[in-house]
C-alpha cells in the first residue's frame, strides 16, 4: 500500500511555507525549497515618485490619480499566484494538501489554484498560523489531519 503524502501549506500575503507528514501524520517536516516570500517577487510594484496625472476636462488643470488596486493589495494578489503556480509544478510530490492561510490569502488561493492541485485540497483553515513555530503546528491542525485520512 502506498503512503499518503500530506503537505499543509501555511501562508499569509507575504510569507508561505510547507510542511509534509507522511503516513498518520506524526512527523513533520519542512520543505526548505518550499519557503516563499513576498519579497522574492519581481520589481514590477515598485511605484515611481509621483503617481499617474490627467488633464482636466476644461482648461489647464491637471491633477494626480489614485491606482484602481492599492499596491500592497496587488503583491499579496501577485504572491499568492506565485504560490499556486508552485504547488501546480510539485503536485506530483504530494497526494493531500491542507491549506492554513489568512481569510484574504486564502481567497486569492482559490482563485488561482490549478484544479489538479484543487483536488487534492482535503481541508482549509482559515486562519494566519505563518508566527506560529512549526513544532506547534501538529497540534493546532490534528483534527484537520484526521479528516484528511478520511477523505481518502
Amino acid at each position: 500500500m502506498k503512503v499518503k503524502r500530506t503537505w499543509i501549506l501555511i501562508a499569509d500575503g507575504e510569507r508561505a511555507r510547507v510542511l509534509s507528514a507522511t503516513g498518520r501524520g506524526d512527523n513533520f517536516e519542512k520543505q526548505p525549497e518550499l519557503l516563499m516570500s513576498a519579497e522574492e517577487l519581481p520589481d514590477q510594484h515598485v511605484r515611481s515618485e509621483r503617481p499617474g496625472r490627467v488633464h482636466e476636462a476644461v482648461g489647464p488643470m491637471r491633477h494626480a490619480i489614485e491606482p484602481r488596486t492599492a499596491l500592497r493589495r496587488q503583491i499579496e494578489s501577485d504572491f499568492a499566484k506565485s504560490i499556486a503556480d508552485r504547488l501546480a509544478a510539485k503536485q506530483d510530490e504530494f497526494d493531500a494538501l491542507i491549506v492554513v492561510a489568512a481569510p484574504k490569502t486564502l481567497g486569492d488561493l482559490r482563485h488561482f489554484l490549478a484544479s489538479s492541485v484543487v483536488k487534492k485540497v482535503c481541508d482549509e483553515i482559515s486562519k494566519d498560523l505563518t508566527n506560529t513555530p512549526d513544532k506547534e503546528i501538529p497540534e493546532l491542525i490534528k483534527g484537520h489531519l484526521k479528516v484528511s485520512r478520511l477523505n481518502r
